[in-house]
């Protein structure tokens, strides 16, 4: 099974209606590093507003419960 696959059973579904997963990266052995660009997608309760895009933020680490033995961060 592709990794980018099993993650959608894993993390919250919403989170890929509006990201696309570009590349994932295991920077440590306890540390899983996952890149996301944000799809052009408005949500639902936005619908015929216009947004603007302000561009990109710093990058966010997430700090969540360790899977299969591995240590938490």
């Amino acid at each position: 099974m592709e990794n980018g696959l099993l993650l959608q059973y894993v993390l919250p579904k919403e989170l890929f209606e509006y990201f696309d997963l570009v590349s994932i990266d295991e920077a440590r052995s306890d540390e899983l590093n996952l890149y996301l660009d944000e799809k052009k997608v408005a949500p639902s309760e936005h619908h015929g507003k216009p947004l603007v895009a302000y561009g990109f933020d710093e990058a966010k680490k997430i700090r969540d419960f360790p899977l299969r033995k591995r240590a938490s961060i």
